[in-house]
């Protein structure tokens, strides 16, 4: 296989968000929560729950804790929420070796970013670490179950990249990676942060391949171009 075409997903691929931004996020939130609601667990040991929940699917940690713990109110959950406001990059940084691979990867192929959120918050958080330059287009989707599908099949289609040549790399199998099936792409999913896990399956998505961090991807690429 010639690999013509890599196409990125931002968070917990290229970048480390759960563990950067989230997680001192979260043992703040809980803190807030806890003194709120005290029959709640210890804030790190809820923060830990959090966490895990996430690891899960992120969309359902409000449900889940509700269901999970009975002290959980209402306003400790709006408390949890307004740590969230008025979020900034500055915690996140880009890995040197993820640095280097991109910097590789952009002598010998066409790189996108492809990312999913609130187009100010995603615009930040790639300025601030800098990648811009790697990627011929990046493309800021809006939150949404069907939204990356839609981006990556019009990016494919104005850019001509023919589904053969195009490889697609994140974190979210219900994202990307379900994308990438639907569309005949190959497809590396990076095991790590929000939704890491989760179960793969032909409706969630079923990566080609997986790998516990961006920086192995070397291995599998070597592997598809064998």
């Amino acid at each position: 296989m010639q690999i013509d075409v890599v196409v990125f997903d931002l968070d917990d691929t290229l970048v480390d968000t759960s563990s950067l931004l989230i997680a001192p996020l979260e043992i703040e939130a809980a803190r807030r929560m806890v003194e709120l609601a005290p029959s709640l667990p210890e804030p790190d040991e809820l923060a830990a729950l959090v966490m895990e929940l996430r690891r899960t699917d992120p969309r359902l940690v409000e449900q889940e804790l509700v269901r999970l713990l009975p002290g959980v109110t209402e306003e400790a959950l709006e408390a949890r929420r307004q740590v969230f406001t008025g979020l900034t990059p500055r915690r996140l940084s880009i890995d040197p070796r993820v640095e280097r691979l991109l910097r590789e990867l952009h002598d010998r192929s066409t790189l996108y970013l492809l990312t999913e959120g609130d187009l100010d918050f995603q615009s930040a958080k790639i300025d601030h670490l800098g990648v811009r330059s790697f990627f011929r287009e990046i493309v800021i989707a809006p939150p949404g179950p069907e939204s990356k599908h839609e981006a990556l099949a019009s990016l494919l289609e104005r850019r001509r990249h023919p589904p053969g040549s195009v490889v697609v790399v994140g974190n979210c199998l219900d994202r990307e990676i379900r994308a990438g099936n639907r569309l005949g792409v190959t497809t590396v999913w990076i095991r790590r942060g929000e939704g890491s896990a989760a179960l793969s399956d032909e409706r969630s998505g079923l990566p080609d391949y997986t790998v516990g961090d961006v920086s192995e991807l070397c291995e599998v690429f070597d592997h598809l171009c064998r």
